[in-house]
Parts: structure tokens; sequence; C-alpha cells
């Protein structure tokens, strides 16, 4: 088995090159809920549910402090959730795709000013696809 290590990452059809080992995502599941509900006699049944109101998808990076990225930074942030998130990654053994639809940069990136500074990145988006 081979380890998933490198992977291209596209914003809005664009190549970025990103800090290696920083890319992270998420499905975008969401979290379920298991109750158990009492059916008398010690016997309970279960009560399963889907708390769609975090079935989001999340995409983390980091990218170098350069006056590029902190434009490219600051261009994602004022396209509100009109971003398109795409990751490709592959070995010999076979390969992972997912695309992030309407995704908006959630937080106010720290710009990092320093001689190995970094801008951390998080979208959320629509579910992975």
């Amino acid at each position: 088995m081979i380890q998933l290590s490198d992977a291209t990452v596209l914003v809005n059809d664009e190549v970025i090159a990103i800090m290696p080992n920083s890319l992270k995502y998420t499905e975008g599941f969401g979290e379920q809920n298991m109750r158990a509900a009492s059916i008398g006699g010690g016997a309970v049944e279960q009560i399963y549910s889907r708390n769609v109101e975090t079935s989001l998808s999340k995409t983390m990076f980091e990218l170098p402090t350069t006056p590029e990225n902190v434009d490219l930074a600051r261009t994602w942030k004022a396209n509100g959730n009109k971003n398109v998130v795409q990751i490709a990654g592959s070995t010999d053994e076979g390969e992972v795709t997912r695309t992030f639809t309407q995704a908006a940069m959630i937080g106010d990136p720290e710009i990092e000013i320093a001689s190995e500074g970094m801008i951390p990145i998080e979208f959320a988006s629509n579910a992975a696809i």
C-alpha cells in the first residue's frame, strides 16, 4: 500500500502551489447522532439522525506568504461562495479526486509576515463530489 502524500489543488481552475503536508479536507457527510429509546424489559431501540446543519465540506491548506498569494487570498475571500476548489492525488494503486462547489473562505486568514510565513486557507463548501 502506498501513502497518498502529494495532491494537486485547483481554485477556480487555477493550479495553486501549496505547502507540502498542509492539505486536509472533510467529505461533508456531517455529524450523525445515535440515541437509545427504551422499549421495556431492558431492551432498547436505536434512534438515528443526521444533523444536516453540519453537512458541509471543508478544504484546508497553507500558502507561503508571497505578494501573489496575499492577492489570491483576498480575491477568494471577495468571491464569497462563488469559488470552486478541486483536489486530485494519485499513487500507482489509485487516485482521489474531489470537487467542492460554492466554496467560501469562512475565516479571515492571518497573513504571517516572516521568512517562513504562511497563510492558512480554509474553505467551507457543499459536500464533496
